[in-house]
Order: structure tokens, then sequence, then C-alpha cells
């Protein structure tokens, strides 16, 4: 298998602004190659940080709102950072309407950005599993856009929670996911917990080759606040460990 791990800082947002240098410095010990930000942290150190340790700028996680009232300084703060990726990180869709709509706006956005040597991603939470004709609303957003400018970023933890096989999932998308979440799920009667990846649920040997099969580049891993509140860096250097030992590095 052939793809780089990476994680999503915005989940260690409360641990860096506490100690911003030990979080990277830690990260850089544990063989973090990238990282992809969140437009709520505070971006203005992350440059020279992640450049000083060898780490790698992914890309942002940005908000519907953001790409619709600040693009062009989207475009411009990720062209500073060196960031590859700009992801949209969710959104609502309740009918055909709302897809074809958001489709047209998504294909502008990723070719603006395209425009400027970057790749736009769309981000998967629970709710883009919701049926539309009896078709879920992801399949539906990413039939009506273009493929050329319109990437995905799948998360399988959403699927995983919402009773859906990742690893058949996700076949589908060769080529077009170059970024794969990936968080593990521990059910316990009606609950759902996020834990470290390779502790739970999730079927991690298989999601990774599904992932390797259709061209995915980074495996992102993104763990929640609530799973990291006691031992953040220590659940994170877990699901690094089980990554690498899963893909043999």
């Amino acid at each position: 298998m052939s793809f780089s791990v990476g994680i999503q800082l915005f989940q260690l947002q409360d641990e860096m602004k506490r100690d911003f240098d030990g979080v990277m410095d830690a990260l850089a010990e544990l063989g973090v190659m990238g990282v992809e930000l969140h437009e709520s942290l505070d971006l203005s150190r992350i440059g020279d940080a992640c450049k000083a340790r060898g780490i790698e700028i992914i890309g942002t996680h940005v908000s519907m709102e953001s790409l619709q009232n600040n693009l062009d300084g989207l475009i411009d703060e990720q062209l500073k950072l060196g960031g590859k990726y700009v992801t949209c990180a969710y959104h609502a869709f309740h009918s055909m309407d709302d897809i074809e709509r958001n489709a047209q706006f998504y294909n502008r956005v990723g070719e603006i950005i395209a425009e400027n040597g970057m790749i736009f991603c769309y981000h998967n939470h629970f709710k883009e599993f919701t049926t539309i004709d009896g078709r879920y609303a992801l399949d539906l957003l990413f039939e009506h856009t273009n493929q050329q400018y319109v990437k995905a970023e799948l998360d399988v933890y959403f699927m995983k929670e919402m009773g859906i096989d990742p690893v058949q999932y996700i076949r589908p998308y060769k080529n077009r996911c170059p970024l794969l979440h990936a968080k593990d799920i521990r059910r316990t009667g009606a609950e759902n917990e996020v834990v470290a990846l390779g502790t739970g649920e999730l079927d991690l040997q298989n999601v990774l080759q599904a992932a390797d099969d259709i061209g995915t580049e980074w495996i992102i891993i993104e763990l929640s606040k609530a799973a990291l509140k006691h031992n953040p860096l220590g659940l994170i250097e877990t699901s690094i460990q089980n990554f690498k030992n899963t893909v043999g590095g």
C-alpha cells in the first residue's frame, strides 16, 4: 500500500493553545507526515512550524459560508501555507434541488481553486447518507459534480456509524478520493464511541486496501475531542502505530 499518514489538527486545538511547540514536536516524533488544518485554527504559526519539522501541510477544512463569502481570501491563505487541498467540511442536503444547486456551486468553486493550482474536495459527515429518491445524497452530489473539479474526502467512520460497509462504499470512487478520513468506532448499546484507529470495529486492513486500490494519497486520522479528552497524543500514537502495522510500515 502506498499512501501517507496525516492527522487533522482540529482535534488538537485545545492542546495547541496550551503548548503549541510541544504538540508539533510530538507529532513530528510520532512520524506524522502531514497535517490537515481547519479554518478555525490560528494558522499564523503553523506554516513555519511544519516547515521546521518536515511536516507537510495537506490542506484546510473550510465552511460552506467561507466558500461563499471569502473564496479569494481562502485561496490566498492556502497559497501562502502551501496546502494542496481545500475541503468543504460538510453540508446538509434535503432535496434534489439542494443537490443540483450546490453541485453547480461546487463546480464553480472547484474550477477556481484548480486555476490556482489546488484541488477542491468535499468531506462527508453522517447527514449526507440521508436518502433522496432512494439514493444517498452523497452519491447524488458527486454524480452531479464534475470529477475534474470536485474530489471526495470520504470519512469511513460516518459510513460505519450509519450501517454502511466502508470497503464496498469507497470502491466506486476510484481516482476521485485522494483523501480519506479514518477513525474507528466501538458500539455499546445505542451509543457510538470514537476510538483509536485499529481498536474498534472498523475492518482497517480491508479499508486501507480498498483506499489503495482507488488511488487514495493520504489517510488522515481524525478522532474527536471527546475521545482525546484524557490522553490525546497517546490515542494518536496508537492510531498511527496501528496504521503502520496494517500497511507494513
